[in-house]
């Protein structure tokens, strides 16, 4: 069986792939006889908007205020220029990411991001 290691970003992942002397890299990830090797990199979810809860917060007005969700969820980044369209390659890494941790082959995950409530969402939702 093996276990996939989530690393912070692709340099880590290639580190933590090069201390194992896992060689075999593959679309989002690398391959050895013992671990998967992928990574995020930067911000793969995000903060739902207060939009996203109630679309009376599209428009914002000062007596709406504050706004807080019973329960905080996330969704895939949404693109940089328009913030209506999910990321295309956040969606593509965290696909990845899923496919891997659902393989018959895998039996634990390995959290090898920055331990601080960015990095430990990655973890969490997954």
């Amino acid at each position: 069986m093996k276990k996939v290691i989530i690393a912070e970003k692709p340099s880590v992942a290639k580190n933590i792939a090069d201390a194992f002397k896992i060689k075999t890299r593959r679309d989002g990830y690398f391959e050895g006889e013992e671990y998967l090797v992928t990574w995020a990199f930067g911000h793969l979810l995000q903060l739902y908007d207060a939009k996203d809860y109630d679309e009376s917060m599209r428009s914002w007005r000062m007596e709406k205020f504050p706004f807080i969700p019973e329960d905080f969820k996330y969704k895939v980044k949404t693109d940089s220029h328009n913030r209506n369209v999910t990321d295309k390659g956040a969606l593509k890494q965290i696909n990845i990411i899923k496919g891997l941790i659902d393989r018959n082959d895998v039996d634990g995950i390995i959290s090898a991001t920055d331990f601080d409530r960015e990095g430990q969402v990655i973890s969490d939702e997954l």
